[in-house]
């Protein structure tokens, strides 16, 4: 039931992409629907949106598409770029139950040691496809990843024939917080968004003492990712299988 109706919302927010900030109403129309609650008030454009969509899915196999082939294409384009954000690529870290994490260090390191592998093996370079089908991914996705580490001269990019990816450094040289950094190290916790009740006494008081909790973890984390180098990470992974 749970894969049905993620399946059902992709398909009625494809086309309706630009209503990013009225999925939450989207899900909640969805949820209520299936629960037999009748039509919730949620916004009426929402509503008048994805109706003819949810009815147009609903038609029999063989029935003529509910729209044309171009916007298909640019439907599964979004879904696909979606999904990316999503599981990939996704800064925000929020929404839903629970914290998003930002996966975008593990995406990293497993391209970087997937390119080492593949270069130990005889092979010269590796394409941001092959890479995308270990990591179970859209090629963007990876495309847009090494093009970060990059400009930090982790890697370099071949053109023309034989195009594609290669180490600059061994794997034995690259620790993870060498690609951590390389993908901006972006704080792992914030303060908040807005500015707390200053003449309150915990809203006063609480930023600078939380902060430096925030700031003990983070260096830890640091001395944890620099010491261990992607030649580990491959080593282990080796030894597992």
């Amino acid at each position: 039931m749970t894969r049905a109706l993620a399946q059902w919302l992709a398909r009625a927010i494809g086309p309706v992409a630009d209503l990013d900030d009225r999925a939450e109403s989207a899900i909640a129309w969805i949820i209520w629907q299936t629960a037999g609650h009748g039509t919730p008030p949620v916004q009426a454009t929402l509503h008048s949106r994805l109706l003819p969509i949810l009815i147009s899915d609903a038609r029999p196999s063989g029935a003529a598409p509910a729209s044309p082939p171009r916007l298909q294409e640019r439907r599964r384009d979004r879904l696909a770029t979606c999904r990316c954000n999503q599981y990939c690529y996704d800064r925000r870290g929020g929404g839903g139950p629970g914290m998003s994490a930002n996966s975008r260090l593990t995406i990293a390191a497993h391209a970087l040691v997937w390119i080492g592998l593949y270069q130990r093996r005889g092979h010269e370079v590796a394409t941001s496809e092959q890479i995308a089908t270990s990591v179970n991914t859209n090629p963007v996705v990876i495309r847009r990843l090494l093009g970060e580490l990059r400009g930090a001269d982790l890697v370099s990019a071949r053109r023309g024939t034989g195009a594609g990816w290669v180490l600059r450094k061994n794997l034995v040289e690259l620790t993870l917080l060498d690609v951590y950094r390389a993908l901006g190290s972006e704080p792992v916790f914030a303060l908040h968004p807005a500015q707390p009740d200053p003449d309150c006494v915990v809203g006063h008081g609480i930023g600078p003492v939380i902060a430096g909790a925030y700031q003990n973890v983070e260096a830890a984390m640091h001395r944890e990712l620099a010491g261990i180098t992607l030649e580990d990470v491959l080593r282990d992974i080796l030894k597992a299988t």
